[in-house]
């Protein structure tokens, strides 16, 4: 023990001994060597270069502290407003903490100083390529040998191990950046000789590989282990045996790489086998994690690659790729969606020769909990792709609603949607990259096949509105859908739709379409007031409506409803067409029962202005109770005369037009309505005008007024009743009335008595007071007749003698043009300025007839002679 003890103390001091000898022969030597065979410049300070023998016996190492090396200048391209500038850039190769020369011990008493491996812990690394393809780690000067370096050179490199480098690698010829930690690496090779058999071993930590600024790795471990031939002569690096592990995936690597001066090939064969989904996914680069951020996948993933061709500025190699994934489960980690058994079968090709990129899903399926999905995705030229697609799938809604976040597609937030979808199709066509399309991107697309909607549900949140029952049958053909069926309900409505749809995809995701709708519909009960609430602004105090027609949509629909609400309007058995084009809704013609009695009618909507609504009726009254018209009409947004005042049955000819807010507020200024009427059976209760005839009259009887038959033409405008003389022959007293009422409940009557002896007494006994008003006169029959007019307003009336003046004044009052409505919008709501064929101010003829083709020109009518005031 002693003895061994003493042979390497021996040993060691012998050593130590030689170092200090040989010390600054070898020193002086090797920089000697180094300067010789060196291209570029060393820097190192000579008190940091020491000669060890134990440090990595049996090799001595010269070692260097804080070294610092210049690289071999490389050729750069920028661009500047003048075109393209190439000159030659200097920057640093590498700057070491430490940097050891190894060669045999034996050698040194021979003084043959051969450095056979070099050794380079804790420091900076950079490699680069230039624009014409020169390296910067070129430094070392060519040997003359063809084969093998000599003995007695000063370097036969063998082994390079590096430890603790950061390494920046930077290509500007064929765009790629790296950077990435060298925790241990090896090299071993005759690095000298021209041709020889290189070996990598490694453990890197990559921070970034990007190609053309696309980061296709990014904060990955990395394991290397290649065999490659190495001919510096052609430049040709062989791989064999060659495994790549990035994370947890171990790819295989075959293959050469050919460098030249003017483009680098490329023949590399990739193979990986049994690879996890999840680990495969995070390869992807950064700017689509946020399409898989929120699924996470177990299973197995295979590819074979194989990539082939030149590399420069111009062409990028040929990609062909197998790949496939068996056995896999994908779950949505937001909603907990879980796609089992998920199998998918592709390949990728791109080519910048040909120009041709596709990425081809031949089969893909996956089972769901409550459904099934298959089907192919192909996509041809990314830049602006073409996709080939076929789908067949049996899914829950909701599944749907999240796998494909419709929430944030869809303009409204969505609370529950419920039922199933079936579908069956086929699509070819285009898809935008910036997701922007345009109509005619959709004239060229194909789309066939067919959709089916179970037990649908959908509420919206914050709204009342919900929907139920759904179902639906559809045909797919190209941008068009034809619906066989389709039919639901909410709380109060229901509906059923059959017809076709153009322009649907369009629609859907362009702004420059419009959808085009023709079809029948039909309803039981439709409650307008669900879908007319504007469930933002309503409260349970207040009620608010909102009414807009989107300028993008156009239908027909042939109606059958069986029962119809809004507010107060309630009616029956309503037929008709409805047309919506140019946010112009029309109903021509519509036929219903309200009121205890008939409505046919035509009218129109026009909300091309999206702030108001022009509200226009051309109608005809068959029998209705008026009380119930009244009341339903909302007293037509007046309160001098009310459903309370009224009753009996009206016959009538209506037209009538206004102006509405879009929240259903009517424009008082803006209300016309002229209606040839016959009201029979009528009643006139409690009205306050009539009221104040009590001194002709009882008071009670003037409270209930029974009249037969009442005839006349009533005008609405300028906030006025305006009606013409009218004889009224009731149960208080027959009376020829005629004047006008404002909405303020200022009036302007004039009145024809005619007394009875049945109902005069009361104007008999009150002489003086008739004596009071002036001419009291006997018509021929014996008849007492009095001129009366009644103004100011109904809570304080101003009763009077209506003397001859004051007679021919009413006559030129109630005698009025009549005007047909496209007239009354031109002068009243200053409208159709621009019309020739409303400039004349002469009196149209009048054929009773409300206009609503505003583009035809007004009927010429014959005159009509105005009655006779009294």
């Amino acid at each position: 023990m002693f003895s061994l003890l003493f042979l390497f103390l021996l040993i060691a001091i012998t050593l130590v001994a030689i170092s200090f000898v040989y010390e600054n022969e070898v020193k002086d030597y090797m920089i000697q060597q180094l300067n010789k065979n060196l291209k570029t410049k060393v820097i190192v300070n000579g008190k940091d270069i020491k000669l060890t023998l134990l440090k990595s016996f049996p090799y001595a190492s010269l070692d260097f502290k804080n070294v610092i090396m210049l690289e071999e200048p490389i050729s750069i391209s920028k661009s500047n407003k003048n075109g393209t500038v190439n000159y030659l850039n200097q920057d640093t190769l590498f700057s070491l903490n430490s940097i050891s020369l190894q060669f045999n011990i034996f050698d040194i008493l021979h003084k043959k100083y051969i450095v056979k491996k070099v050794s380079a812990e804790n420091g900076k690394l950079k490699l680069r390529i230039g624009s014409d393809g020169s390296q910067n780690w070129n430094v070392w000067k060519e040997s003359s040998d063809t084969t093998s370096a000599s003995e007695e050179s000063s370097f036969n490199l063998q082994k390079l191990y590096l430890k603790n480098i950061s390494l920046k690698y930077f290509d500007f010829k064929n765009r790629s950046d790296v950077l990435c930690e060298i925790k241990s690496g090896t090299l071993g090779g005759a690095f000298s000789n021209k041709q020889y058999d290189l070996s990598i071993k490694g453990d890197l930590f990559v921070n970034h590989f990007k190609l053309d600024s696309i980061n296709y790795l990014a904060n990955k471990p990395i394991k290397i282990d290649f065999s490659l031939q190495v001919d510096n002569e052609k430049k040709q690096y062989q791989f064999s045996d060659g495994f790549l592990n990035i994370a947890d995936l171990k790819i295989s690597v075959a293959g050469k790489y050919i460098s030249n001066n003017k483009s680098d090939y490329v023949d590399i064969f990739l193979k990986g086998k049994d690879m996890d989904i999840q680990s495969v996914l995070s390869l992807l680069p950064e700017k689509y994690h946020k399409y898989i951020s929120d699924f996470d996948s177990d299973g197995e993933f295979y590819c074979n690659t194989h990539i082939s061709g030149k590399i420069d500025e111009v062409n990028s190699p040929e990609i062909k790729a197998d790949f496939g994934i068996t056995k896999a489960t994908i779950t949505q980690s937001s909603s907990g969606i879980e796609l089992k058994d998920v199998h998918i079968l592709g390949n990728y090709f791109s080519s910048s020769v040909s120009s041709k990129q596709f990425i081809d899903l031949k089969t893909f399926s996956a089972s769901l909990a409550n459904g099934k999905i298959s089907g192919s995705i192909r996509m041809d030229n990314f830049s602006t792709p073409n996709i080939s697609a076929s789908l067949q799938g049996n899914l829950l809604l909701e599944d749907v609603r999240h796998l494909l976040k419709i929430d944030s597609i869809w303009n409204y937030p969505i609370e529950s949607l419920t039922g199933s979808v079936k579908a069956n199709m086929e699509y070819k066509g285009k898809l935008n990259k910036n997701g922007k399309y345009k109509r005619s991107d959709f004239e060229n697309m194909i789309l066939s096949g067919e959709m089916f909607l179970e037990n649908a549900g959908l509420k919206i949140k914050n709204s009342t509105l919900a929907f139920d029952s759904i179902n639906g049958s559809f045909v797919l053909e190209n941008n068009n859908v034809a619906v066989n069926s389709f039919s639901g309900r909410t709380s109060k409505s229901d509906f059923k739709l059959k017809g076709g749809l153009k322009d649907v995809l369009a629609f859907s995701f362009s702004d420059d379409a419009d959808i085009n709708v023709e079809a029948s519909f039909q309803s039981n009960n439709l409650d307008l007031n669900e879908f007319l609430l504007n469930q933002k602004e309503s409260s349970k105090k207040d009620t608010v409506y909102k009414v807009h027609f989107s300028p993008r949509l156009n239908f027909i629909l042939n109606s059958d409803i069986g029962h119809l609400a809004f507010r107060k309007f309630d009616a029956k058995n309503i037929r008709g067409t409805f047309q919506l084009r140019n946010q112009k809704l029309i109903g021509d013609p519509i036929s219903f029962s309200t009121m205890d009695g008939t409505i046919t009618a035509s009218g129109m909507i026009d909300n091309s202005s999206d702030s108001t609504l022009i509200i226009t009726c051309d109608s005809k009254l068959n029998k209705l109770n008026i009380s119930k018209l009244f009341n339903q009409l909302e007293d037509f947004h007046q309160s001098m005369i009310t459903s309370d005042n009224l009753k009996g049955i009206v016959t009538a000819d209506v037209q009538f037009a206004s102006v509405w807010k879009s929240d259903l507020t009517v424009d008082a200024n803006k209300i016309y309505v002229r209606s040839n009427m016959t009201i029979d059976k009528g009643e006139l209760l409690h009205y306050e005008p009539m009221k104040n005839l009590s001194r002709f009259v009882e008071l009670s009887e003037l409270n209930d007024i029974k009249f037969s038959t009442l005839q006349n033409q009533i005008e609405v405008k300028d906030q006025k009743i305006f009606i013409p003389k009218m004889n009224l022959e009731s149960s208080a007293m027959n009376v020829t009335l005629s004047g006008t009422h404002s909405f303020k409940n200022e009036i302007d009557y004039h009145f024809k008595v005619l007394l009875s002896d049945l109902l005069s007494k009361k104007a008999r006994k009150a002489k003086k007071e008739n004596d009071e008003f002036g001419v009291v006169e006997d018509d021929k029959e014996g008849k007492t007749s009095l001129f009366i007019s009644m103004t100011g307003t109904v809570d304080s009336p101003v009763i009077k003698y209506d003397k001859q003046g004051a007679k021919q004044n009413l006559k030129a009052n109630i005698v009025q043009e009549k005007q047909t409505l496209k007239q009354i919008l031109k002068e009243e709501f200053g409208l159709f300025k621009k019309d020739t064929t409303l400039k004349k101010k002469n009196n149209p003829k009048d054929d009773g007839k409300f206009i609503i083709k505003w583009d035809e020109d007004e009927k010429k009518n014959k005159d009509k002679k105005e009655d006779d005031d009294f």
